[in-house]
Order: C-alpha cells, then structure tokens, then sequence
C-alpha cells in the first residue's frame, strides 16, 4: 500500500475517533438543551416541576418552590451515544494499517469493511467543560455554563471521501427573578447573554492529509430571555408553561482561522422561540418500609406551535423516586422512547446518570438514537 493510501486511511481513523462525535442531524436550526440530567431520565419533562438548580434555564418560575438554596461549582457533564461502542471497537483495525499489504485479503476486506460502515454511523459526545458555577437563592438565581456540542459526517465514495464537520459551542451568562405572586403562584424570567462558535466545514481526505485546508468560523453574540409560570393546583398538582427565547438577537461575524484573524461581518438570527407546557402530580401516600418517598409524575409538551413538528415528537413523560436518603431514581418516556435515570447526593457532591432516547425521524418510531449522559457537580 502507497504511502499517500496509507495517509487517507489514517486520516480517516483518526477522524472517526476524534471528531464523530455528534448528531448530523440539522443543529443550527436547535437551539441547545439546558434541561438538567435528573430531567432527561424523567422523559426529559420538567416544566411542571423543575426540581433542582437547573430550574433558571428550564423554568425560572421554579425557583420560587426549590426547597433550599443552591450554590453549584464544577458542574460537569459529559455524555455518549451507544454508537460509540461500534466505533471503538473497529478503531482496533489502526494498528494494522502500516502493514495492510502483508495482511491476509479476509483481514484487508475486514478493515475496508468497517471503513464502509463508518459512514452509517453516528458516534455521538456532548460535553461541558468544568467551568460552570451558580447560585439559586430562593428568588433570584445568577450562573455561567456551557455547551459543547461537534458533529461529523462522512459522505462520497472511496477512498476520496468528504467529510463535513460541524462544531457548535455556547458560552451563556444567565440571571434569574422569580417572584410568588400568591402562595400558589410564581412567574420568572431568566435574562441571558450568550457566546455561541460554530464551524461548519467540508473536506476531501487528500485535503486534509496534505494539510490544504483555511477553516473559518462564526462567532455570534448577542441577548435572550425565556419566561415561565408555575400555579399549584392543590398541594400535590401542579402546572407550568414557559416561552422560551420570547426575546433573542444574535449578531455574527465570520473570522478566519490562521495568523491573519480577518473578520466579516454576518446577518443577525434569532434563537428559536419554543412554547411548552407541562403538570406534575406529587401523590401524597405513605410506601411501606420507608425505603421509598416522594413520587412524582410529570407530563410535558414542548414546541406547542410548531405545526412542522409531529405531535408525539413534542410529548415527554416521566416519573422519580426517593431511595433512602441517598438514591434517586427516575424513569420516562421521551418522544416515544424510553428513558432511566439515577442520582446519588454525597453530602456537597451530586453524581447524576441518564439514559434516554430521542427521534430522529420525521414521526415517532423511525429512527431512536441512545445516548447516556452523566455529571458531577460540587454542591452546597
């Protein structure tokens, strides 16, 4: 094998390991998800009970009814897609590429083969990195957090294949006021000014072997603001709804990225507005042992009047549950795929786990995709 076949199958490994990393699905046109891991494995439902110090990006109206202050260090998360797995395992076939002349032709069609099936798949990682801090007091709320989110697609015919890489990244400062109009109702609103990278590029694998590329990207900064309301029914039901991004602007500019830094003025956009509303019911019954406490039932409806969206792509339902003083457990339903969750409470130190489906199709059913997410934060 030629040196320069060796260069695009290498290039090529190393892409899949390191720059797979997200959905290809249409990003730009999402706005990122800000929902705490306790609520994806509730079927990603929390407008009706946003129970934790997520609540000033989920609804602000909650931090009326949060049950202590929070101050929140470290908050970090990282998460993957089961896609993952497939991707690792082929990546074994690397260490056979410098000899791929010697080997027999049933190891040549094994290592061409995965090659081929790399295009199909969809190797999935969401991070933050650890420089996110808040506090949630009983009325305000103030914080920094973060998003990373890459995508990678792999598309044409080998061995010249192109590949499409997409970065989005947030970097949002965020305040909250949340006021109890009556024992029974809160309204908030969490103003917040957002950083949001993006790089959106294609190349052939000789281009980027030979080193022959002048990436760009697009930096936008600008304003929004989301609205909530939450009234409690009775003492164990409750409803929420919330407008988020009622007020958005971003402004863009296009720099290069090399010595010279030359800067372009873009158009503005706006943040996609997503209307939802949501009910939590908290059933106030006694479970024998002890072991177990404080059920909860949350149902939701997201993107309300999208009319491009199908109806059961917007539902999330979800359910959790008190283990000792320790544990919680979670489980749900999320645009018809399942979901579970668990979080552990040391002390100062939260540990959270979800795993949960979501739709990539155009209806319920289509195309599930996994993904398993997890965080640490230092808490007091």
């Amino acid at each position: 094998m030629n040196k320069l076949t060796l260069s695009v199958l290498s290039v090529l490994c190393v892409l899949l390991l390191f720059a797979g990393t997200a959905s290809a699905v249409d990003m730009e046109k999402k706005d990122f998800d800000y929902a705490g891991i306790r609520n994806l494995g509730m079927g990603g439902a929390f407008i009706g009970y946003p129970a934790d110090y997520n609540a000033p990006l989920t609804n602000p109206a909650g931090i009326s009814f949060l049950p202590e202050r929070y101050f929140y260090i470290l908050d970090t998360r990282i998460g993957i897609n089961n896609e993952v797995k497939e991707l690792v395992d082929g990546l074994g076939y690397m260490q056979d590429l410098g000899d791929f002349s010697n080997l027999t032709a049933e190891r040549q069609k094994e290592i061409t083969d995965f090659i081929t099936k790399a295009t199909t798949l969809r190797p999935q990682l969401f991070a933050t990195l650890p420089l996110n801090f808040g506090i949630t007091a009983k009325s305000w709320a103030i914080g920094i957090t973060n998003r990373e989110n890459l995508a990678f697609r792999l598309f044409g015919l080998a061995p010249l294949y192109n590949i499409e890489l997409k970065s989005y990244n947030d970097a949002l400062i965020f305040g909250s006021l949340s006021h109890k109009f009556t024992p029974k109702l809160s309204v908030g609103i969490t103003g917040k000014y957002l950083i949001r990278g993006k790089i959106e590029q294609t190349y052939n694998l000789l281009e980027l072997a030979s080193g022959d590329i002048n990436p760009t990207a697009d930096l936008g900064f600008g304003i929004g603001a989301d609205v909530g309301a939450i009234y409690n029914v009775f003492d164990s039901l409750s409803v929420g709804v919330t407008v988020k991004n009622v007020i958005s602007s971003l402004s863009w500019k296009r720099i290069t990225l090399d010595e010279t830094g030359t800067s372009i003025p873009l158009e503005s956009t706006k943040m996609p507005m997503n209307i939802g509303a949501g009910i939590a019911f908290k059933p106030n019954i006694k479970i024998p042992l002890r072991i177990f406490k404080n059920p909860i039932f949350v149902l939701d409806m997201d993107d309300i009047t999208n009319s491009d969206k199908n109806i059961f792509k917007k539902l999330h339902a979800g359910a959790s549950l008190d283990v000792l003083w320790l544990f919680n457990i979670r489980g749900g339903i999320n645009q018809g795929w399942t979901t579970f969750g668990v979080g552990v409470d040391l002390f100062f130190l939260q540990v959270e786990y979800a795993y949960y489906g979501e739709e990539l199709g155009l209806l319920p059913g289509q195309i599930p995709e996994y993904k398993h997410m997890a965080s640490l934060a230092v808490r007091f």
